[in-house]
């Protein structure tokens, strides 16, 4: 496309309007061919200045659709970053409450687990103390049973009849029976303390180890000492 700074040669190289080549008077032809020229520079100067004006203007929609654009953009970013910060707020009350229940939960479990840890020491040491009252009583009582019997045999002045009393002589007591009790119930499996099945904070079940039972084997080689004194008193007296 031609521009209107830049006229054609052949413009250029016309002549006046009604002047030929040579000065002279312009014939019908030659001012139909000038007057031509003179129309399609005219039209060629017009579509460059109207072209100019829609690139001009194109540039100016191009502009404005895209701050439109970009504006838009930004209200709708601004809007999703409220709404999530809105959400994070919410996350976070959420976390703090969680984290606060499972805390008092957690302190709960552990002060119904202590107690009730306590109450199955307490309950086995008080077994201890009845097993020990009992073992007291039992090698009292025979003491006593001895002694009236060997009182008895000291007041004898018969041999025979001190000879049948010896037969006669009361066993120690038993004390398997005491040294081995009635073996208590097992303690209550860990995983159902306050009702409930222990949890950790990841889902993960807790185990807490039982407490170890009362080996009876080993309770059972001790000796007794009443009868290991009788038998000794026996052979002594062999």
């Amino acid at each position: 496309m031609l521009s209107p700074e830049a006229p054609s040669t052949a413009s250029a190289t016309m002549p006046g309007p009604g002047l030929s080549p040579v000065d002279g008077p312009l014939s019908p032809i030659d001012q139909r061919d000038e007057f031509l020229a003179e129309l399609v520079q005219s039209m060629q100067a017009a579509m460059s200045s109207a072209h100019q004006q829609v690139v001009e203007e194109m540039d100016l929609r191009r502009t404005a659709q895209i701050d439109a654009r970009r504006e838009l953009a930004a209200r709708a970013d601004g809007r999703s970053r409220e709404h999530a910060e809105q959400e994070f707020a919410t996350i976070d009350q959420w976390v703090e409450t969680e984290t606060r229940r499972i805390r008092l939960e957690g302190d709960a479990r552990l002060t119904a687990r202590r107690a009730e840890l306590d109450s199955s020491i307490a309950a086995s040491q008080a077994e201890v103390e009845r097993f020990v009252e009992e073992v007291d009583t039992a090698i009292a009582n025979h003491r006593a049973t001895i002694d009236a019997f060997l009182d008895r045999i000291a007041a004898e002045r018969d041999p025979a009849t001190i000879a049948r009393l010896v037969d006669r002589l009361p066993p120690p007591p038993s004390l398997n029976k005491l040294v081995h009790p009635a073996e208590p119930a097992p303690e209550r499996a860990a995983t159902e303390v306050s009702g409930s099945r222990l949890v950790g904070v990841m889902g993960a079940p807790v185990k807490i180890p039982n407490r170890p039972k009362d080996d009876a084997a080993e309770v059972g080689t001790v000796p007794d000492p009443v009868s290991a004194g009788a038998a000794a008193a026996t052979t002594h007296d062999d």
